[in-house]
């Protein structure tokens, strides 16, 4: 590092994680617009913003304690790689996106090394590991939250800096709404996942579910919409073999990387939960959620760390909301047929289609943005603040 130029490392292990900070990268270059560096652990989308990616976290996104004994090799491996660039490089500031799993170990690490730690984008510690909101407080300068609520629930059990700086995904996602689109009322989107190994679990049930709808709906149209590549290969021979076994054949489309496009096309959706149901709200699309996790994971969650879902739901604009907008479905409970009735009171005429549009629009007007600014902006202004 010469000068005063400041060296800024980000940290993301997931798909939206590396959204996030690549436009939390953006901000910060407006703000230090000659004299930033920013490296980190990221994706494409934080690589394509410039940020000099020495860890890439592509296929690191891990749901369940089951996948994480499976790859805590690699990840410890990774750990340690970055605990020793650290000491060479000494960064200014080490910003952490979520991934609580990798980055709270960090974050000790990092503290104790007397470097910086700014959080953006809490672990959900609200749901579950409530415990760790302590250790949080200990490791971070500075704790950057994206709902509203979740100041409240840092400041009353700790005196860690707490600010709300808004949802990045809401500025995200905005930019990429595009009003020429018009909805096509017999398109049904399918979004199966970003992780292999969650569409192993879950395409099939959407598969028997889509078929059950097809068939009541001569009509509707089956778009199944894929992450990238390697996703697509794997939903291709999936569905492919889903209908030499039932001996059908449903004419579905695939589409990689298209996915906030396709959320603007299609009138109705079924989906897994995750990132995707904010992008879907913010778009106000109406969806059915369903979620299965590994059966040791699930029963462990269930019985041991979880136990109770926080606001009684698993889908975050529900959440947010603390309504069930979304209808939403967890393990066994997502039966096809069950499935595919939800969705049917969510297409063009169904009973609760006026009724989700109509909350999912003051969610997004009440809950998701801080006086109408740019979530990252703010974010990177909190950083700044911190920095100086």
């Amino acid at each position: 590092m010469s000068g005063n130029k400041r060296n800024i490392w980000i940290v993301a292990g997931e798909t939206s994680g590396d959204l996030y900070g690549a436009a939390l990268a953006e901000s910060l270059k407006k703000l230090y617009p000659d004299d930033l560096t920013i490296s980190g652990m990221g994706g494409n989308a934080m690589k394509d913003s410039g940020v000099d990616i020495f860890i890439d976290s592509t296929e690191l996104g891990i749901i369940g304690f089951v996948e994480v004994l499976k790859s805590a090799a690699k990840l410890a491996r990774l750990f340690r790689m970055f605990v020793k660039k650290a000491k060479t490089q000494r960064p200014d500031a080490v910003i952490l996106i979520n991934y609580p799993g990798f980055n709270l170990r960090l974050a000790k690490k990092m503290h104790r090394m007397n470097i910086k730690v700014i959080w953006y984008i809490s672990p959900h510690i609200w749901v579950w590991g409530k415990k760790r909101i302590y250790k949080l407080a200990r490791y971070c300068n500075k704790m950057l939250v994206i709902f509203p609520f979740e100041v409240d629930y840092y400041k009353a059990k700790t005196n860690l800096d707490v600010e709300f700086v808004g949802h990045p995904l809401l500025d995200i996602v905005k930019g990429k709404i595009d009003s020429s689109i018009k909805r096509d009322q017999d398109k049904l989107l399918i979004i199966p996942g970003s992780r292999l190994s969650e569409i192993e679990r879950i395409l099939v049930p959407f598969l028997e579910a889509a078929l059950i709808i097809k068939q009541k709906h001569p009509s509707i149209k089956l778009i199944i919409s894929s992450a990238r590549p390697a996703v697509e290969k794997k939903i291709r021979l999936i569905t492919e073999q889903f209908m030499i076994d039932r001996k059908v054949q449903i004419p579905f489309e695939i589409e990689s990387g298209n996915n906030l496009q396709l959320m603007q096309q299609c009138s109705t959706g079924l989906a897994k939960s995750g990132t995707v149901t904010m992008e879907a709200a913010i778009i106000g699309l109406p969806l059915v959620v369903y979620y299965r996790l590994n059966p040791i994971t699930f029963f462990l969650a269930k019985h041991i760390l979880i136990r109770k879902l926080f606001r009684n739901s698993f889908v975050m604009p529900n959440i947010i909301a603390n309504n069930a907008i979304y209808e939403e479905f967890l393990q066994n409970e997502g039966k096809p047929e069950i499935l595919a009735s939800a969705v049917e009171r969510i297409l063009p005429g169904g009973n609760r289609r006026d009724y989700v549009i109509a909350e999912l629009n003051k969610l997004r007007a009440n809950q998701l943005s801080y006086d109408n600014s740019n979530a990252s902006d703010n974010a990177a202004k909190a950083i700044k603040s911190i920095l100086s």
